[in-house]
């Protein structure tokens, strides 16, 4: 709902009052609170003083600033449905009601860090990482409003964060995978598995596979959608779009899967309709883990197995980093540096073995020296 004043209009959403008027040819917005009164009195004295030929100093509640951002100035279009999903749970739990009424110009460092304190110290003990994701979208708003002049500095940019906790990825020993693939039932059940062990992909890019990404030929797999919560998208980032190099096993279920599917789609129920997330992990993974005699991992933990076999067996840090579609190597080496030690002693025992001999070496024929420069024997 909408109240057009002269060159500024009063805009209403959930509850919370903005004004919007021009100056210097650019359109400004200002948030002012759950109260129209306090709307049209701040407008009002928003025109006077452009009307005196003065710059408004700008004013905005941090509420108000989330509507203009969540509202109008990043369409949901711009956001992953999951992005989006974790954003508006973020503030609605953690920014909104620490935050929600104060001014963005009166937040500063002080009041960010006893924020992070709160959230440390909170009845849910909420991980260093969620702590992490609580603060990267609150220095975005933050710096949104230095842009909009709303407040001076981003306090957001020098904090004391908890220290993240280093937790090593779970998966799925060789043995382990091979207990599960022989406990998954043939056809789509072994199928999809092994796909999943044999090239990584996670969930959503596997649901999301079509014939058309299927080279044989080459040996390759394009990936190049995903699903997310039911919607089919683009990869999530630009590396996530990828080639990946698969092997003849990899193959071979593909080729056995194309009897199956009669769809677009690789893998299909019934071989038409595409499968979801929760079908596969509860039809497929759990029943083939619990017939192998194997603990519970989630699906992703076989993300986890592919990369871990592919680092123990020495292969290249940049190749798998470049199969699993990561934005940097850095990144696959800090998620698997707990194999390094490991890879390394599998190093140094074919070091050991190169060193030792294999047979008795060869007697040395004693040689007396002369010293006029010949030898005799």
């Amino acid at each position: 709902m909408a109240k057009t004043r002269r060159r500024g209009t009063i805009v209403e959403r959930n509850g919370i009052f903005s004004i919007k008027y021009s100056a210097q040819g650019k359109q400004i917005w200002e948030g002012a609170g759950p109260s129209r009164r306090a709307a049209e009195r701040l407008l009002t004295r928003r025109l006077a003083e452009l009307d005196q030929g003065r710059l408004p100093a700008r004013t905005s509640i941090f509420e108000a600033h989330v509507l203009m951002w969540r509202s109008d100035c990043f369409p949901a279009t711009q956001l992953k449905p999951s992005t989006l999903a974790a954003y508006d749970s973020i503030l609605a739990r953690h920014l909104l009601p620490f935050f929600g009424a104060m001014p963005v110009a009166a937040i500063n460092a002080l009041t960010v860090q006893r924020f992070v304190s709160g959230l440390v110290s909170s009845p849910a003990g909420l991980s260093p990482k969620t702590v992490s994701n609580c603060v990267r979208l609150l220095s975005r708003l933050m710096e949104l409003a230095v842009t909009w002049n709303l407040a001076s500095s981003n306090p957001c940019r020098k904090l004391t964060l908890p220290e993240p906790r280093r937790k090593e990825m779970d998966f799925l020993r060789p043995a382990e995978v091979q207990a599960l693939l022989g406990s998954a039932p043939v056809g789509l059940p072994r199928n999809l598995l092994t796909v999943a062990v044999g090239t990584g992909l996670r969930m959503g890019e596997i649901l999301a596979l079509q014939w058309g990404d299927i080279d044989a030929n080459q040996g390759w797999v394009l990936v190049r959608r995903a699903f997310s919560r039911g919607q089919l998208l683009t990869p999530k980032t630009r590396t996530s779009y990828r080639r990946v190099r698969v092997s003849g096993s990899v193959l071979a279920a593909l080729a056995q899967q194309k009897t199956l599917s009669r769809g677009t789609f690789v893998f299909t129920i019934h071989g038409e309709r595409c499968l979801t997330s929760e079908w596969v992990r509860r039809r497929i993974l759990r029943p083939a883990l619990h017939a192998a005699g194997l603990r519970p991992v989630r699906f992703h933990a076989l993300r986890h197995s592919y990369a871990s076999a592919m680092v123990n067996q020495g292969a290249n840090f940049k190749f798998v980093s470049q199969q699993l579609g990561h934005s940097s190597t850095q990144i696959t080496i800090d998620r698997y540096s707990h194999l390094i030690d490991e890879w390394h002693d599998h190093s140094l025992e074919a070091l050991e073995s190169m060193l030792t001999p294999s047979v008795a070496p060869p007697a040395v024929e004693e040689v007396e020296h002369d010293p006029l420069g010949r030898h005799r024997s």
